[in-house]
């Protein structure tokens, strides 16, 4: 079966850079991937959009089948459910780490669809901890938006403390106390969770947050909103704080800086590397496929 992986966006998130890495490098021997959308029998849709997703589906040949990766849904333009049923139904296989059958019953519909529900992975090989650091950051934060992820909050955090602060995207202009990252190799990226107090996933309404779950196998703890989709993948090896306003969340992680978070020991790091192994992430998607 020939397969298409690629997005045709070139904003979307990194995450989706791994995702399609990590498809195709334990891609079953049967499955051949290939890089032009019309030599394809399935196309796997990378899903951020509703809109976008109808328009990738309608330029789909006749006889060609497709496969959704679900990464946003309740922050879309069409956030219920019920928008999404036949896209779901229609597709070889729909994979997200939201509980999609879940999501449903809270919105009172019933679908039945291959859905296969995992979190994203983390090359273990790569993101290791290392004891000769220095804890040179007080909070690591990670994006383009700095509202919706709470880079702002953080940022008053470290600074509120006289501490500096990484970030893993774009100049914000969050102050003298920030640095940033882009376009950086994982080896470096690693180095800076090494380097970080606690690593943010403050991500609010909806989301994964890849950086939390690469900084817990890099031995530092990262913090979270405490939401069923974060508690999912990441207990117990996170801190979580409630979803409140800019106010109170720069207040919860000045309390986390403070009091100092553990790191992650190497029992929770082997548990942490066994769950986001992205051999058995691939295997399961390419076996519902």
């Amino acid at each position: 079966m020939k397969v298409f992986l690629e997005t045709r966006s070139p904003a979307l998130s990194q995450a989706m850079t791994r995702v399609i890495h990590a498809l195709t490098e334990h891609a079953p021997r049967h499955i051949q991937i290939v890089h032009t959308q019309s030599r394809a029998d399935l196309v796997v849709i990378h899903t951020v959009d509703h809109a976008a997703t109808m328009r990738a589906v309608e330029s789909l040949k006749p006889g060609q089948r497709y496969a959704i990766i679900q990464y946003c849904l309740r922050t879309t333009y069409a956030p219920s459910t019920s928008s999404w049923l036949s896209l779901w139904e229609r597709a070889q296989a729909v994979w997200s780490y939201y509980d999609l059958r879940s999501l449903m019953i809270e919105d009172g519909e019933l679908c039945s669809f291959n859905f296969y529900m995992s979190p994203l992975g983390v090359d273990s090989r790569v993101f290791t901890v290392r004891s000769d650091v220095t804890k040179t950051y007080g909070v690591m934060t990670s994006g383009y938006i700095a509202v919706s992820e709470c880079v702002v909050e953080a940022a008053k955090a470290s600074a509120s403390l006289g501490l500096t602060h990484c970030h893993l995207g774009p100049n914000l202009d969050l102050g003298p106390n920030v640095s940033y990252y882009l376009g950086i190799s994982d080896e470096a990226l690693a180095e800076l969770y090494r380097r970080s107090r606690l690593v943010s996933g403050l991500r609010r309404v909806e989301g994964f947050e890849l950086p939390a779950a690469e900084a817990i196998l890099c031995g530092t703890r990262p913090v979270l909103f405490d939401r069923p989709h974060y508690r999912r993948w990441y207990e117990p090896w996170a801190e979580f704080i409630e979803e409140r306003g800019p106010v109170e969340v720069t207040t919860d992680l000045i309390g986390l800086l403070q009091r100092g978070l553990p790191p992650t020991t190497k029992t929770e790091r082997d548990e942490a590397a066994e769950l986001f192994d992205w051999k058995n992430i691939a295997q399961g998607f390419w076996s519902r496929v």
